[in-house]
């Protein structure tokens, strides 16, 4: 009966699993560290990222621009 390597401690007498253990897959120099994404099965179309601005369209509304800079109070 084999034993998870992962959970159970190794018990006293046994070898500890080794980095050539023939349980683990090769690795190769060219392995990538993260694999490219699977591609999008071809009935799917991709959003944009972020909302798309027509040319005509005004900005987004935000805060508007200061008048005048902000004047700090003489507490004297």
């Amino acid at each position: 009966m084999s034993r998870n390597q992962n959970t159970d401690p190794p018990q006293p007498g046994e070898p500890l699993p080794q980095p050539g253990d023939p349980g683990l897959p090769p690795v190769a120099p060219n392995d990538p560290i993260e694999p490219e994404p699977l591609p999008l099965p071809p009935d799917t179309n991709p959003s944009p990222a972020a909302p798309v601005r027509e040319p005509d369209s005004p900005p987004p509304m935000g805060d508007p621009p200061p008048s005048e800079p902000t004047r700090l109070a003489d507490l004297r």
